[in-house]
């Protein structure tokens, strides 16, 4: 393609010196389609995404009882993305920032995986009261 569109003569007859620019303009105008259908993901960007994502399952699986458990589970994974792409940015970027809110995915975590256990009553966890609060600390980390 691009042999033809150098062949092409700076001067064509009267009427065809239209197909030239053309050529040039289309083929600037594919580039710039690829670009941004290439476009990088922003990390950063991404993981807010993640945790926004994670605070809407934690708040359906506060209000219903059917699929709490895979709400439960989704969020989970959703906030263990979002820490990978957290911690990508501290060590390519140095970006110390972002120390604070991997701290507090991990905690979350951490607090999320007491669930499936029983307490010494024979209790299961209260979910209503523990919910709320990663709620509050995940949208205390969103930007």
């Amino acid at each position: 393609m691009i042999k033809l569109i150098l062949a092409i003569p700076a001067d064509l007859a009267g009427d065809l010196w239209w197909t030239y620019p053309l050529a040039l303009v289309s083929v600037i105008v594919i580039c710039g389609v690829l670009l941004a259908l290439l476009k990088r993901v922003k990390p950063e960007k991404e993981a807010n995404k993640l945790v926004k994502k994670a605070i809407r399952y934690l708040k359906r699986a506060v209000k219903g009882k059917v699929r709490t458990g895979f709400n439960i589970l989704t969020a989970k994974n959703l906030i263990k993305s979002a820490t990978y792409y957290y911690s990508g940015l501290v060590k390519d970027k140095e970006i110390y920032r972002f120390r604070a809110k991997i701290e507090v995915l991990d905690e979350v975590i951490a607090e999320m995986g007491s669930f499936g256990e029983v307490d010494e009553n024979g209790n299961g966890p209260n979910l209503e009261k523990k919910l709320p609060d990663i709620v509050n600390k995940l949208s205390a980390i969103v930007d």
